[in-house]
């Protein structure tokens, strides 16, 4: 394909994508005149991006997860063509992408990106400072019958323990996926036990445990659980694991960041354990291992 011909987009009877014996396809569709950036789509292959992440000067550590995540998407062939794509500086130095030029040789798929050259090397200190779209958010634009509070839920029963960040491991489509298979576990767990002047502990973190508990304990024993984490009451010692997360919940100093929700998560599988054994419980310690397994899920 030359310059000059037009971009009609990957062959239609290729269920792999693009073709990969084509090395490299280039099409300049604008020139920013002004700011002198070169815009273009460009098919690469695994082997061109392996020639172009030679040319990375300092960039930013790859994270595995991210690349393996990208990796899946491109080989289920749910990657698709958007303004977030490949840059190089006025020294044709790799500014951007370097974890979707890894995903395409982990995935030994070619795939098409905006391609961006002579952009100022200054303008990497603005990279990725917008607001990602929720899981949430997503599920409401496709227009699903998921509420961000169950998309937030069902992301969390995919938290391990040793804890790991979902959203490195998942891509979006396999959480809202996730969500809506198990959805009835999510909605059971996301019921919230409500008085005056109550403070009820809605956190996603820990309504995901309940959630995976859902489907292998009693479900009249998981609703005390939540009546009693979401009130303080209880009318038995053998309860009070319970009111033990509830303390650890309104002791909070944050309810946001990564290592808040690790505590809280694992904290709760420690709580949700001892109340279903009845071992009374006046400290929460976090736990090491998942004790609630969800059948087709590999944790």
């Amino acid at each position: 394909m030359t310059t000059s011909e037009a971009y009609e987009g990957p062959p239609q009877d290729d269920s792999e994508g693009f073709d990969s014996s084509r090395a490299e396809h280039f099409l300049p569709v604008l020139d920013l005149q002004d700011s002198g950036i070169l815009t273009s789509i460009e098919l690469i292959t695994p082997q061109l991006a392996a020639q172009y992440l030679s040319k990375q000067d300092q960039n930013r550590k790859a994270f595995d997860h991210r690349v393996q995540l990208y990796a899946r998407q491109m080989r289920r062939g749910e990657w698709k063509l958007s303004p977030q794509g490949i840059s190089f500086d006025e020294k044709d130095r790799l500014l951007d992408g370097q974890h979707r030029l890894r995903a395409v040789i982990e995935a030994r798929r070619s795939v098409p990106f905006f391609v961006f050259r002579r952009v100022p090397k200054d303008v990497q200190m603005v990279f990725d400072q917008g607001l990602p779209r929720t899981a949430g958010q997503a599920a409401q634009i496709l227009g699903l019958n998921l509420k961000p509070r169950e998309m937030a839920i069902g992301s969390a029963m995919l938290m391990r323990i040793p804890p790991v960040n979902v959203e490195e491991i998942r891509t979006l489509k396999e959480r809202i996926d996730f969500c809506l298979a198990y959805q009835d576990a999510i909605r059971f767990a996301a019921k919230v036990s409500r008085y005056a002047g109550s403070q009820p502990c809605e956190h996603a973190s820990v309504r995901a445990i309940v959630a995976r508990a859902y489907y292998s304990h009693s479900k009249e024993r998981l609703a005390q659980f939540l009546y009693c984490l979401d009130t303080g009451f209880i009318s038995d010692e053998a309860d009070s694991a319970a009111v033990a997360l509830r303390n650890v919940w309104l002791g909070r100093k944050s309810t946001s960041g990564y290592t808040f929700r690790q505590d809280l998560y694992t904290k709760t599988a420690a709580a949700l354990l001892a109340f279903l054994e009845g071992r009374p419980l006046r400290l929460v310690r976090p736990l090491t291992y998942q004790p609630f397994g969800v059948e087709g899920l590999s944790d």
